[in-house]
């Protein structure tokens, strides 16, 4: 099960050198705050998600 609260301090510590970065930050963490069921996909304003590519460090691979 996913944890809003570890989620949120890991946003409201992130630091980036990039300024566009900062009000999309903020904006994940006002939805976190105030959508208890932000990872649902009942929640019809949006929810939490994930992925990534994992790459080979040649690059010809991917997991």
């Amino acid at each position: 099960m996913a944890d809003r609260g570890l989620l949120l301090s890991a946003l409201k510590t992130y630091k980036t050198d990039y300024a566009s970065e900062q009000g999309f930050i903020q904006e994940m963490i006002n939805f976190i705050e105030n959508n208890p069921n932000c990872f649902e996909r009942s929640n019809l304003s949006g929810h939490v998600n994930g992925s990534v590519w994992v790459l080979s460090p040649d690059e010809k691979k991917f997991f």
